[in-house]
């Protein structure tokens, strides 16, 4: 018998929400996009559970300096954020990932709750498992949703202010009129009260671009 005392206590649950089955029909969208005059795929498509891995690979790669500089940001400047948005909101991380980036703000705004939000479900219930083991007494809300068609909110999530966190530059994967939109709701879901913590990357220069798109591992590439 081991004794009590050196048991483990069990890991804490997230509670999570699948609301893909009600979201746009992949193979049309794909369809649609392929048939431009400019045959595209939404960036999106792209972070599956293997991609989301693939990614997460990219962001440490020398050539690729964004999730870094990110980070020098977020760190130089978090007191800031925290004094003008306050203690005490519900976080919501829209293309949450890893939910990396979100937990470096835990300490500093103090969520009442915090409200992961990505396309990818099975990656984003693995990520959020282990962020729950190393924040045993937050509340965790996964939700999988394409949020770049709607933002749905269901009753799980928990009632205040809301701020609603989306970084990494991903809003120039939309073209013009779809982020408008895009940033239309999100200020519908912010509510009256609420935040918007945005990520917008700076134009960069096309030599630092490619060696970003074509690294010397070929991580890019398999991504």
């Amino acid at each position: 018998m081991v004794p009590d005392e050196v048991l483990a206590p069990p890991r804490p649950t997230p509670t999570f929400v699948d609301l893909l089955t009600t979201a746009t029909d992949p193979r049309a969208e794909l369809a649609e996009a392929l048939q431009q005059p400019q045959a595209f795929i939404p960036p999106k498509y792209f972070y599956d559970s293997l991609g989301s891995r693939l990614f997460e690979a990219i962001c440490e790669l020398p050539e690729y300096p964004l999730m870094r500089t990110e980070r020098a940001i977020v760190d130089a400047h978090v007191h800031e954020i925290a004094a003008r948005i306050g203690p005490g909101s519900v976080l919501i991380d829209l293309g949450a990932g890893n939910c990396e980036k979100a937990e470096r703000l835990f300490g500093w705004l103090a969520p009442t709750q915090y409200v992961a939000i990505d396309i990818a479900a099975d990656f984003l219930r693995e990520r959020l498992s282990l962020l729950a083991g190393r924040n045993p007494h937050h509340s965790i809300l996964g939700i999988a949703q394409d949020f770049t068609q709607s933002i749905r909110l269901p009753p799980q999530v928990a009632d205040g202010s809301r701020t609603l966190f989306y970084p990494g530059s991903s809003i120039g994967n939309f073209a013009p009129d779809a982020a408008f939109a895009f940033l239309r709701r999100t200020r519908a879901a912010c509510g009256d009260e609420g935040h918007l913590l945005l990520g917008v990357d700076l134009v960069k220069d096309k030599a630092l671009l490619d060696r970003a798109y074509d690294d010397s591992l070929g991580v890019t590439t398999a991504f």
